[in-house]
């Protein structure tokens, strides 16, 4: 593959800028651009690339980036507040999400019975 047709390209992650939260969140931990790459393991460049869309954002890339962040994956890229829920609500969905279908549906079934049993007792 030619490095124009990479997936890697230059070219390519400027086609597709993705808004994120990343440089909120760095500055909410309050870590300067060059501290962050240490952690993270790179450049700072690659850092700035990836705050300004240059780069485009991966789920290799959030995890990588929220496990250094302390924080959600998909916390970086949507708009809602997640910081109101709590680590072990944070790790379910991520938990979920994670899951097969049919575990998914084993799962919901339970939760909404064990939710609905006061309910069906009154």
């Amino acid at each position: 593959m030619s490095a124009d047709r990479s997936p890697h390209s230059s070219r390519l992650r400027r086609s597709y800028p993705a808004p994120n939260r990343l440089q909120v969140l760095r500055e909410a931990k309050g870590l300067s651009v060059a501290e962050f790459s240490r952690l993270v393991g790179v450049t700072p460049q690659e850092i700035g690339y990836l705050e300004t869309g240059k780069r485009q954002l991966t789920v290799a890339w959030l995890k990588r980036l929220a496990a250094t962040l302390q924080c959600a994956p998909w916390s970086i890229v949507t708009e809602q507040d997640v910081s109101n829920l709590s680590t072990d609500e944070q790790q379910m969905i991520m938990a979920y999400r994670r899951m097969t279908s049919q575990a998914r549906s084993a799962l919901l079934a339970r939760i909404v019975a064990e939710v609905e049993l006061p309910d069906r007792q009154a």
